[in-house]
């Protein structure tokens, strides 16, 4: 009853962890109301998050962070991502995640499962200092945010910044890289008139340069932002 007093037109997306008591039964609601489920913040064993997977949760939420290991002998979180043709967002600063991962994972897994994110805050842009989240403390110091006993909280990511890591550190064509940074994430929302530069489509374009930096966004058609006016 409380789920449902929560649940609204506005949500389409969650984060929930498999290990939870109550996680299969609460699910038929949740999907009731069209929302995605999404793992992530979880320390659950690869057969829960494969349970999780064949009762309609396809995505893993910043993967592979606040997850556990992979270990040969229980592949846990990180191996299910692997394993699994889940949706997997991923957090390209090499803070959360090392070059070397993000290459692995697009090699294992493939564009069309990645899912680019910046899990950015508001300090994004702003100068080294300390800032709040929900009522914590965050210190940004050299584009890493961490609270006060050191753990990461959030990033100081954008997404011009996300794209172009992602296309150096994997050679992904732009193809790719037009999937892993808009395309994968309309589809997995559901939302088809967008994502494809084709007649009938939403005209919701960024414009790129050669060295991959935005030069003009574009919503509806109407151009909202160029580079060169600031």
């Amino acid at each position: 009853k409380e789920l449902r007093s929560v649940l609204s037109d506005i949500v389409v997306l969650i984060t929930m962890a498999p290990e939870i008591e109550g996680f299969l039964e609460v699910l038929p609601d949740i999907f009731k109301n069209e929302i995605i489920v999404s793992i992530g913040h979880t320390d659950a064993t690869y057969s829960q998050i494969k349970e999780a997977y064949e009762f309609g949760c396809a995505r893993m939420t910043h993967f592979p962070n606040g997850m556990n290991v992979l270990h040969h002998r229980e592949i846990g979180c990180v191996g299910a991502g692997f394993l699994l043709p889940m949706k997997l967002e991923m957090i390209v600063d090499g803070i959360h995640t090392a070059p070397e991962f993000i290459q692995m994972a697009h090699k294992i897994r493939g564009s069309e499962a990645i899912i680019l994110v910046t899990d950015s805050l508001d300090a994004t842009g702003l100068n080294d200092g300390i800032y709040d989240l929900g009522g914590l403390k965050v210190e940004v110091k050299g584009n890493v945010a961490t609270l006060e006993d050191g753990t990461l909280a959030g990033s100081t990511l954008t997404m011009e910044k996300a794209a172009n890591n992602f296309h150096s550190w994997t050679g992904c064509s732009l193809q790719e890289l037009a999937k892993v940074t808009s395309y994968n994430a309309l589809q997995n929302l559901g939302i088809h008139n967008r994502g494809r530069f084709k007649e009938g489509f939403v005209a919701d374009l960024v414009l790129l340069n050669r060295e991959l930096e935005v030069e003009e966004t574009i919503l509806a058609g109407q151009s909202v932002y160029r580079a060169r006016e600031g």
